[in-house]
C-alpha cells in the first residue's frame, strides 16, 4: 500500500484523476497484481480511491459533509468539496399527513403537506435521496416552485419569511431498496446511511420532516460536541 501511496503523491494525482491500467501500474510500482489489488482495496476502504464499474480506479473525489444538529445547505457543502451541485426532482405533490407524519410534523392527521423527493447530485454523481415533507399551512403554494433549480430553504425564506434554524436528526444503517438502488446507481441491498430529521423555524414550528438515504462512500456525517 505504501508504494501505491507514494505513486499517487509523486505523480501529483488529484481527486477525480484516473489511475493507469493494472498491468502498467504494477510495472511502475514494482509489485505483483495480488499486492496491487490488496493496496487498492485498502485505499478504497479509506476513501482515498474509488472504483467505477467499467471505467477503472480513480483518486476519490471529496465528499460533502453534513454536521448534525445544524441546518444543512447541500449546494454549499458540495461546492466546498470542489464539486458542482444539482438536483433531480422525482416527485413533487400535495399529500395528506398520516398518523406517523402528523406526529413528526406536530400537526393533525389529514393536514395538507408538500412531498418533495429529490436526488441530490455532485458532478452528476447521485449522492443522496431526499424525501421532504413540508407543512403547507405554513407555506401555501410552495409546490408551485421549480425545485430542480431552486433551494427549498431559500424559497421558504424569500417567499414565506420562514428561516430554518434548528435540526434534530437520527442516523441509522439500512439496505437500499430496489428503487433507491436505481436512483443512486448502486446495488439493491447495499448498506446505506438513513437520516431522519425534523427542521424547526425561528418561530419553533416544525417546518419539515426529512428522510434521506445515502451511501457511506459518497457522503460524510459528523457531529460536534461542546464541552
Amino acid at each position: 500500500m505504501e508504494g501505491l501511496r507514494h505513486y499517487l503523491e509523486s505523480h501529483g494525482l488529484e481527486p477525480g484523476d484516473r489511475l493507469p491500467a493494472e498491468r502498467e501500474l504494477c510495472e511502475k510500482i514494482g509489485v505483483s497484481r495480488t499486492a496491487l489489488r490488496g493496496g487498492i482495496a485498502q485505499l478504497r476502504s479509506r476513501h482515498v480511491l474509488e472504483s467505477r464499474p467499467g471505467s477503472g480506479t480513480y483518486v476519490a473525489r471529496m465528499r460533502p459533509i453534513n454536521v448534525m444538529g445544524r441546518t444543512f445547505d447541500f449546494s454549499e457543502a458540495v461546492r466546498q468539496a470542489g464539486r458542482e451541485p444539482s438536483s433531480r426532482v422525482v416527485c413533487a405533490q400535495v399529500v395528506l399527513a398520516d398518523e406517523a407524519l402528523g406526529e413528526r410534523l406536530e400537526v393533525r392527521e389529514g393536514t395538507s403537506l408538500f412531498h418533495l423527493r429529490r436526488v441530490r447530485l455532485a458532478d452528476a454523481e447521485p449522492l443522496i435521496i431526499d424525501d421532504s415533507y413540508v407543512n403547507r399551512t405554513l407555506c401555501p403554494g410552495v409546490e408551485d416552485h421549480d425545485f430542480s433549480r431552486l433551494a427549498l430553504y431559500e424559497v421558504l425564506l424569500s417567499e414565506y419569511a420562514i428561516r430554518v434554524v434548528y435540526s434534530m436528526e437520527r442516523v441509522t444503517v439500512g439496505r437500499l431498496t430496489p428503487e433507491e438502488a436505481h436512483l443512486l446507481e448502486a446495488r439493491e441491498g447495499q448498506a446505506a446511511l438513513v437520516l431522519d430529521g425534523t427542521e424547526r423555524s425561528t418561530a419553533d414550528d416544525v417546518v419539515e420532516y426529512l428522510h434521506s438515504v445515502t451511501l457511506p462512500g459518497r457522503y460524510r456525517i459528523a457531529s460536534v460536541t461542546s464541552l
